[in-house]
């Protein structure tokens, strides 16, 4: 089966964590990463294109990619709500992540 292409919002340790769970426990595939264009120091992180976000439906379209939003708890998770509210803006589905090792009743 052919793993969903995803996109990563965030360019941290969160970040970083949540592409080595994607692409070693989940059917997506991280192609790529997206900040505000204020926070890119780089061109790609993690070996992969770091894009802004501003524009990265150009490059990336939501007919065809998903994206996860990889930000801290910081101000009662006030940054990553208004992140998710922008990425459905531009008209992607947002994807979560459950381990393949949890066990629940």
């Amino acid at each position: 089966m052919a793993k969903e292409k995803i996109i990563i919002f965030g360019n941290s340790d969160i970040a970083q964590l949540a592409n080595y769970y994607f692409e070693t426990d989940s059917n997506y595939e991280v192609v790529a990463f997206t900040v505000d264009g204020g926070y890119i120091s780089s061109d790609t992180f993690e070996g992969k294109p770091l894009i802004p976000f501003g524009v990265i439906d150009k490059t990336y379209p939501p007919s065809q990619f998903k994206m996860f939003i990889a930000l801290s708890y910081t101000n009662m998770n006030k940054l990553r709500e208004t992140k998710y509210h922008e990425a459905k803006a531009k008209g992607y589905t947002l994807v979560s992540y459950i381990s393949s090792h949890c066990s629940y009743l």
